[in-house]
């Protein structure tokens, strides 16, 4: 030890209790810092999900209105749908239906179309007539009750969340489309 001005031995070092006591300042500030970096990557990751979800989407929905009505009526009374207990495919009547079960079933199924960072996509859409998926053939409306289509694409996946607990992730979306070909006449009486 080098003598000071004032003649005792200086202390130039540092005290153990001075070392623990900065370790735990210091650690109560980062460990606020560490965990705000986890969550904004956590919500970084969900946003990216989100949006890559509403591209599959999008994609379908383009894809499917840019049909014409008559192709995409046809996966309404698709000839590929399951059988009946007897055997028998389960086809509906193509003039008088009914062209949807109670609950509907997706028309368009892609399973695992879309992974990345260990999350996959599954796609289903669902295409009936609007605004009821089987109207009544009963009824006077009855062809005009098919000339539009409601096609929605649901896409789900399973994502990590807090703590790394898996969590399951849905988002839907819902279109109307109407034939192109159809121009009803106005109402008789209708302008004076």
């Amino acid at each position: 030890m080098t003598p000071s001005r004032s003649g005792f031995p200086s202390r130039r070092g540092i005290s153990l209790v001075t070392v623990l006591v900065a370790s735990a300042l210091l650690t109560t500030v980062l460990i606020p810092i560490f965990m705000l970096f986890q969550a904004s990557r956590q919500s970084t990751t969900n946003s990216i999900n989100f949006i890559l979800a509403s591209q599959l989407i999008a994609t379908q929905m383009e894809k499917l209105r840019a049909l014409p009505f008559r192709k995409l009526e046809r996966y309404i009374v698709n000839p590929s749908r399951p059988v009946l207990p007897d055997g028998r495919p389960d086809i509906p009547d193509i003039i008088n239906g009914p062209f949807e079960r109670d609950p509907e079933i997706p028309d368009i199924v892609e399973e695992r179309l879309y992974a990345t960072g260990g999350v996959s996509f599954d796609r289903l859409t669902y295409i009936a007539y609007f605004p009821e998926g089987n109207p009544n053939p009963g009824r006077p409306d009855f062809f005009m009750s098919r000339q539009r289509i409601r096609i929605r694409v649901l896409v789900r996946w399973s994502e990590p969340g807090a703590n790394n607990i898996i969590q399951s992730r849905k988002l839907a979306m819902s279109s109307i489309t109407q034939n192109e070909n159809f121009h009803p006449k106005p109402a008789l009486g209708g302008f004076r």
